[in-house]
């Protein structure tokens, strides 16, 4: 059975207090125990080599203890601190305290642990029992209480028993049909205080106690203590080994035991060492977390060291975690810690450089790296950096180029003091603006044949030969004065970059070339060259390659942002030898495909896979260093090395590919509608009226997070996927009703899209007017309010006439009398019928008719803009639209009355008739909402509309309607162009709106 061996926090002062009684017994020596991979040397990593990242309360942390670890198996990585329980997927951290999840008792997480089933357990500092499964939350308290006992861990078995450990009381075990059975010290345990436990795949548990290990079998327990090789006093923590071995850390040590349980010293070593937390990978490493003294990694019989001279925030260790992704979670008395073989090493002050500001680069023929830096010149020889000292009789410590010298010396560009050249680590010769340089700012230099050299400084070019210095600049065919890098071709042509493009020398011809005609490239910032002569260009617009055609012609290609690269800088090119093609910039590097770049330059790809390295990935700082020579260096065991603003960035080409994963599963976060923020569920219901509903989603990784893409689809909204780029929410407003179903996905740089993606239900909910059968029986009534008009009418008509004929049989000598009767009962009969008919066209106007302000409604006006939208597509003219909100209204209405507040939108309604023109539509559109439809209108035209409109409002004098009233309105405009459908131009008024309201109301924004 898998389960924790170890728990920090709580007990840590009483640890101290033991190691130190611990340490005044006389005890005998401890036995070694026979290791046969020790004759093996250890093939990991070393942990110098580890990637370092480290997380503190600056970065989201509520507390920087970190007491214990654990992964769920949805991926979330979950923390225990004295602030309350945090949860981490990769970009933040969500703090759940008291305040958020009311099952805890207190704030203070001292454990965590996760079952078999996946279910997470919580024990905080007062004794609850949290536990998380299905991501429902629940207080498990009463079901498994015991009086008058303080629970400070809870493990899970295989069998459905629980296991609980308390402060001083002993172990608990919970069965599966809930028969709880107590051991502790008067049952055999060498103490009731216990620290951790780890159960066999024999039954068995072994327990670590104040005193020694227990060891539990069936109901019976006994203790393992001294004469099992233990020393005396607490065991920290106990883990089980891939083969079943139990590890015992203590305050003198980290033992193993063989078969009989019979346990010897690790190592020697670690005889000194309190091992607080111990943690088995899946190699069989073994990991100690000491107390005081940072990580041990034992390895196939050998011992390495990681502490805070090498990175961790602090040596004390309180939990160790391998996650899903193969990273080492390592938790500290001052932060979270990270630890991983990153795609790249930097190096820095901390391991010899002179300073973390690097320029320059170049490795000699003995093999010898020398890094330039802002403080010095460093060297790597034999796997350490050392600096050259003030004896070396440098001009000076900033360093700006360096190049090689044929007869072994090597070449040092200063920022402002010449030329050097070193040789045996003297310097024996001195060039500045006195011996003929145009500047001592030497950024660029290269020795050809015969000895000579060529400088190329901020103010000029330079040639140093036997008959002395010869400067060069624009006059002489420079291209501009201020020479950027160099470099000599296999045909033994110098190229010269420039703040305006290149010059080439060849056969003392000077010929300048300007390249802007490429993406508007100026500078030239690096070279680097193929195998067969291929020249490329680090550019301030891309990358430039060049050939020489089969005439023997230069030709020149261009790769820029439109084929993917994702910067326009790029300060040096690196051709690894090995397919790639890197590139170092302002934000990082970048690798490309040398056969892509080379179909991309002919014109026969459109875009490129560009792999982006940044901190994330191991640099130190993203910010990699230009306009000096050379910049970086493919030195002869093909690592890669690029000077950084923090050190050197070294890449081994290849082993970066490692770092490639799948697409992490895609879970949603969080729902906000509107105001309201409900529980996230398969399905989401949203009440009639809802305006806006965001979803925020993360994809669970803890590599490359920042660089994640999403895309999303709202089924039965949008027709096809919508790319979000790294937004992790999507949100959308005014829905019309119906059922949808929300779909989101996320993929690596240049990666596949998840296959697991997130989806839910979303169920807009219609107001009653909206649903389908409305309009039906609206039509119905009608039809039988007219039919019974009709019928009533012709009842009275069929009486009259009866009544006329009776008259006419009774009183023929009053003809005249009811012939005027008759046309009177004619008129009336005409004038009913007109009054139906302005019956019937009142009940048509009112069902589009706002009955407050007598503006069109919402339905109204939703019908005038689809109509409005479809003819602004087919004729490409303009079309335009406003959403209107009053700020602050709810202050009207609760500070005035609603009497008020409904002369207020009568007076809004009046004011936008005045300012609105015959062809513009003005509805009320909800509440205290309005909306304007600009039919043949431009943007500037409606913006110009709604300022006169927003200005009139602002200017009218409210207080006849309320003493001390000011009315001001927000208003977001948005254009027709680039949407395929008009509720897109809603949605996008509405974050229009939305941001004047952000930005402090009484704006117009579009």
């Amino acid at each position: 059975m898998s389960t924790r061996p170890r728990f920090g926090g709580l007990w840590w002062i009483a640890l101290c207090i033991w190691g130190g009684a611990a340490a005044a017994t006389s005890l005998p020596e401890p036995q070694l125990i026979p290791v046969v991979e020790s004759v093996r040397a250890s093939n990991a990593a070393p942990l110098a080599d580890l990637f370092v990242e480290t997380w503190t309360t600056r970065d989201g942390l509520p507390h920087n203890l970190v007491l214990d670890l654990a992964q769920t198996p949805d991926g979330y990585l979950w923390l225990a601190t004295w602030e309350g329980l945090v949860r981490f997927n990769g970009l933040e951290f969500v703090v759940l305290n008291r305040t958020q999840l009311p099952e805890l008792r207190d704030n203070g997480i001292i454990t965590l642990s996760v079952g078999p089933t996946g279910s997470l357990w919580v024990v905080d500092a007062r004794g609850g029992v949290v536990r998380r499964q299905a991501s429902k939350w629940s207080s498990v308290n009463e079901e498994i209480s015991i009086a008058e006992t303080q629970i400070v861990a809870v493990i899970e078995g295989e069998d459905g028993a629980v296991w609980m450990l308390s402060e001083g009381s002993g172990v608990y075990r919970r069965a599966a049909d809930g028969d709880i059975r107590s051991f502790d010290s008067s049952d055999g345990l060498p103490s009731s205080v216990i620290y951790g436990m780890v159960e066999d795949s024999l039954g068995r548990a072994i327990v670590a106690t104040g005193e020694g290990l227990g060891l539990i079998e069936g109901d019976t327990a006994r203790g393992l203590s001294v004469a099992n090789g233990l020393p005396q006093g607490p065991v920290l923590s106990v883990r089980l080994g891939p083969a079943g071995e139990v590890y015992a850390g203590t305050e003198r040590g980290v033992y193993r035991a063989d078969a009989s349980l019979n346990f010897a010293l690790v190592h020697p070593a670690l005889a000194k060492e309190a091992a607080q937390t111990l943690f088995v990978d899946v190699d069989g490493s073994l990991w100690i977390g000491t107390m005081a003294n940072g990580i041990y990694r034992f390895s196939n019989g050998a011992l390495d060291h990681l502490g805070i001279a090498d990175g961790l925030p602090n040596g004390r260790v309180a939990a160790i975690l391998r996650d899903y992704e193969q990273s080492l979670w390592v938790s500290t008395n001052a932060g979270l810690v990270r630890l991983r073989q990153a795609p790249i090493r930097s190096y820095g002050l901390s391991v010899g450089l002179a300073d973390d500001y690097v320029r320059t680069i170049i490795e000699d023929r003995a093999g010898t790296t020398w890094v330039g830096t802002s403080n010095g010149l460093t060297r790597w020889r034999d796997g350490r950096f050392s600096t050259l000292n003030g004896d070396s009789g440098l001009p000076s410590n900033s360093i700006l180029s360096l190049a090689l010298a044929e007869d072994g010396g090597l070449w040092v560009g200063t920022y402002y003091s010449g030329l050097a050249k070193l040789k045996n680590d003297r310097v024996v010769a001195v060039y500045g603006e006195a011996d003929g340089l145009p500047s001592n700012s030497v950024r660029a230099i290269v020795e050809v044949a015969d000895g000579v050299v060529w400088v190329g400084t901020a103010r000029g070019l330079a040639k140093i030969d036997s008959t002395g210095v010869q400067a060069f600049g624009p006059a002489e065919g420079l291209s501009r004065e201020l020479v950027i890098d160099m470099h000599q071709d296999r045909s033994g042509r110098l190229w010269v970059g420039t703040t305006k493009g290149i010059a080439v020398i060849e056969s003392d011809r000077m010929q300048a070339i300007d390249l802007s005609s490429f993406g508007g490239v100026q500078r030239v910032f690096g070279f680097d060259e193929e195998a067969d002569g291929t020249l490329w260009l680090a550019t301030d617009r891309g990358a430039v390659r060049h050939q020489r055609d089969a005439d023997g012609r230069d030709t020149f290609a261009h790769i820029g942002p439109e084929h993917g690269l994702p910067y326009d800088s790029l300060f040096a090119v690196v051709v690894d030898g090995v397919g790639g093609l890197w590139a170092s910039s302002n934000r990082g590097l970048l690798r490309m495909d040398l056969d892509q770049a080379h179909l991309a330059a002919d014109g026969k790809l459109a875009r490129i896979d560009v792999e982006l390295f940044g901190d994330s990935d191991g640099m130190a700082s993203p910010q990699a260093n230009g306009g000096s020579s050379p910049s970086a260096v493919r030195r002869a065991d093909g690592t890669l090395w690029f000077s950084t603003a923090r050190g050197v960035a070294a890449v081994t080409p290849g082993r970066q590919s490692a770092a490639v994963l799948e697409a992490p599963k895609v879970i949603i976060e969080k729902i906000r509608v509107d105001d309201e923020q409900p529980a996230v569920a398969d399905v989401l219901t949203l009440p009639a009226g809802a305006r806006r509903v965001e979803l925020s989603f993360a994809g669970l990784t803890f590599l490359q997070a920042k660089r994640l893409r999403y895309r999303y689809r709202l089924e039965g909204f949008d027709l096809e996927w919508v790319d979000g780029n790294t937004s992790r929410t999507a949100q959308f407003t005014n829905l019309p009703p119906g059922d949808y179903r929300f779909r989101v996905a996320a993929a690596r740089p240049n990666g596949e899209w998840s296959k697991e993606e997130a989806h839910l239900r979303l169920v807009v909910t219609p107001r009653f007017w909206q649903r389908s059968g409305f309009l039906p029986i609206l039509a119905v009534f009608a039809l039988m309010l007219i039919y019974a008009l009709y019928r009533w009418r012709i009842g009275q008509l069929n009486a009259n006439a009866q009544r006329l004929t009776r008259l006419v049989d009774e009183r023929t000598s009053e003809l005249l009398g009811h012939t005027e009767r008759l046309l009177a009962a004619d008129e009336e009969k005409t004038r009913l019928l007109a009054e139906l008919k302005r019956q019937s066209d009142a009940f048509a106007q009112q069902a589009r008719e706002d009955g407050l302000t007598g503006l069109a409604n919402r339905r109204a006006f939703d019908e005038a803009l689809a109509r409005e939208f479809a003819r602004a597509q087919r004729s490409n003219r303009p079309l335009c639209l406003a959403l209107l909100d009053v700020d602050h209204f709810k202050r009207v209405n609760d500070s005035y009355s609603h009497a008020a507040g409904d002369a207020i939108l009568k007076e809004i309604s009046t004011i936008m008739r005045k300012h609105s023109r015959e062809v513009d539509l003005v509805a009320r559109w909800g509440g205290e909402e309005f909306a304007l439809l600009f039919p043949d209108t431009t943007m500037r035209d409606a913006i110009n509309i709604c300022e006169r409109l927003r200005a009139g409002i602002d200017e009218f004098d409210a207080s006849e309607i309320a003493p001390g009233l000011r009315v001001t309105v927000s208003i977001g405009i948005a254009a027709h162009t680039g949407f395929t459908h008009h509720e897109r131009m809603l949605i996008r008024a509405d974050e229009r709106l939305y941001a004047a309201k952000q930005a402090g109301r009484n704006l117009v924004l579009a």
